[in-house]
């Protein structure tokens, strides 16, 4: 072998040599690379499966849940039985001819009531309290009778409440149609990972809601909302509407359509007024000072306001009680009931008139000049 030979194969043999070692090498660095994507997407995956399991809790915590899930237990069933007090049930055997004179007698009783409707009662003759068959010879339905004690020994009630907060006249009471019962819904757990969780509907409260059309003075009217607000039975205001009945805005306002005609009358007599006020300057006297009525109600004005009262009551349906033996409307009611019924009332709301007005010769006096200022004013 020849020298050149020899420096050929020398060469050849260095650079088979330097590239075995940058294979090696390479095939290091992807192996090196390799394992660290996966360290690294195993450690991204630890993460996520941490971040997304459930968390054992301490002992101190599971005991704080457990204190505070009895609390709220505690709490609960306390107001659930504050709330549901006063629930009722109905009478099972219960027929609609003996349910009706049930009624009937005690329409009688609430017609007896004190007022200033009709020869001192509270309400005119023949009316029905939101029941057209109390003073018709139609029936009541059989099924809804359930329904009808429930309503019935309401209305009655708050009627009872009207009068002996001192009302003068019932004009109206507005039974509604029974609402859909109110209902408690529960998360329930769902069977299946990643399923939605149903949720369990539970009826809570059977909800009746009426409306009472009434005149009252402002002592009456809060003696009515102060009655309301410490009723046993879980009762809410819907709305309260009042309105005085000579009050000349409110006129105004809810003329409708004969508020041309007033406008004109109006007009009519300012132009008599002025009139006259200018006839008696010309004749060298001092013109008088027109009277004018304020726009603001005065809250001790004797005038009546007509109000209209709508509530709801919410029965849980916990009572043990009867409907008829809370309110005492057994069908073989006598008259003589419903006149104490209503002498008791008529005492009430004479002695808490007394006690307004007073019993000295001061409050006397003081009494006519707050009712001279009043006629001055208007």
């Amino acid at each position: 072998m020849n020298k050149s030979k020899i420096i050929m194969a020398g060469i050849g043999g260095a650079a088979l040599t330097a590239s075995l070692v940058t294979g090696w090498l390479v095939y290091s660095a992807n192996s090196a690379k390799a394992e660290l994507r996966e360290e690294y997407e195993g450690l991204v995956s630890s993460a996520e499966r941490l971040n997304s399991a459930k968390i054992a809790p301490a002992a101190e915590s599971l005991k704080a849940i457990e204190a505070n899930d009895k609390a709220l237990k505690a709490w609960y069933d306390e107001a659930f039985q504050f709330v549901s007090a006063a629930d009722l049930v109905a009478d099972a055997n219960v027929y609609r001819e003996s349910f009706k004179q049930t009624m009937v007698n005690g329409a009688r009783r609430l017609s007896k009531l004190p007022g200033e409707a009709e020869e001192g009662r509270l309400v005119k003759k023949n009316f029905n309290f939101g029941f057209p068959f109390i003073t018709t010879a139609t029936m009541p339905e059989q099924e809804k009778l359930a329904v009808y004690q429930r309503q019935w020994a309401e209305v009655y009630h708050f009627v009872e409440m009207i009068a002996q907060a001192g009302a003068l006249e019932l004009l109206n009471v507005t039974v509604a149609a029974p609402k859909p019962a109110v209902v408690e819904e529960k998360p329930s757990r769902g069977r299946g990972r990643g399923r939605d969780k149903a949720v369990e509907k539970k009826p809570l409260a059977a909800v009746e809601t009426y409306t009472f059309k009434f005149t009252a003075r402002a002592g009456a009217l809060v003696r009515v909302l102060n009655a309301i607000a410490v009723e046993e039975r879980f009762t809410t205001v819907d709305s309260l509407a009042f309105m005085r009945a000579d009050d000349t805005l409110a006129t105004i306002l809810g003329a409708g359509k004969d508020k041309d005609a007033a406008g004109r009358k109006a007009s009519r007599r300012r132009q008599s007024r002025r009139a006259q006020a200018e006839a008696e300057t010309a004749e060298g006297e001092e013109p008088k000072e027109e009277n004018k009525k304020g726009l603001v109600t005065d809250p001790a004005s004797v005038v009546p306001f007509t109000v209209e009262l709508t509530l709801s009551t919410y029965d849980f349906g916990t009572g043990t009680k009867s409907y008829s033996t809370l309110l005492k409307l057994s069908g073989d009611g006598d008259e003589s009931e419903g006149e104490g019924l209503a002498a008791d009332a008529e005492a009430e709301v004479a002695a808490e008139t007394q006690e307004q007005e007073g019993d000295t010769p001061a409050a006397a006096a003081a009494g006519q000049a707050d009712q001279a200022a009043d006629k001055e004013v208007k």
